[in-house]
């Protein structure tokens, strides 16, 4: 069953904290465990298809040095995809 978190929570044995589920994350949980967070309010039932949440983007790291490089006349053909110089 799958389930979305709305809190995040741990659970925990002999002080040992053996699994954590982060809030907004869904979770694909055998019934009866999915039913217990249900019942406490903590989640709610997912149907369907779920879509991995989008990854962000890197930064370029220096700006100026790509900045540099378009500006020397680096050109891409169409064709192949390939950058040429």
């Amino acid at each position: 069953m799958k389930i979305k978190f709305l809190k995040d929570r741990e659970i925990e044995a002999q002080g040992v904290i053996v699994q954590r589920f982060k809030a907004g994350e869904v979770y694909e949980l055998e019934r009866p465990s999915a039913m217990r967070w249900l019942r406490r309010n903590v989640a709610v039932e997912v149907q369907g298809a779920v879509t991995p949440p989008k990854k962000k983007r890197a930064k370029a790291k220096n700006v100026e040095a790509s900045k540099e490089t378009a500006r020397e006349g680096s050109t891409v053909s169409v064709d192949s995809g390939i950058a040429s110089e």
